[in-house]
């Protein structure tokens, strides 16, 4: 078994099993609105949380933040279906500290395994 394949991402599972949609809003925990899912990012490989490799990202269409934004997974709170909404776990001086409006470079070199949302 990979790296990838034994590091469990119990939100990933949450947000499949609460069928995550595609355009659905992405708001902070203080309440900031951040854009609307598009679709989420798989790493490949060197999957390691310490070092902020995370093992899968939502990418998010952004006009507030300048264009895209591509949150771990590990920091979405929860998932409304009925809302359509996604929660984060920060907070939008997080988001801003993070650098999350940087695309990760295995996304950027197209290694990312790409999961489309349903709309």
């Amino acid at each position: 078994m990979s790296e990838l394949e034994s590091y469990r991402d119990e939100t990933l599972d949450m947000l499949r099993q609460k069928g995550l949609k595609r355009f659905a809003e992405v708001w902070t925990a203080d309440d900031v609105y951040i854009g609307e899912a598009v679709r989420l990012h798989h790493r490949p490989n060197e999957v390691n949380p310490e070092l902020k490799l995370y093992p899968s990202y939502l990418e998010c269409r952004s006009i507030e933040m300048g264009g895209y934004v591509f949150v771990p997974t590990e920091f979405v709170a929860d998932y409304n279906p009925a809302a359509n909404k996604v929660t984060l776990s920060v907070n939008i001086r997080t988001v801003q500290r993070e650098t999350w409006e940087r695309v990760p470079n295995f996304i950027a070199h197209h290694t990312s395994q790409v999961e489309e949302l349903p709309v």
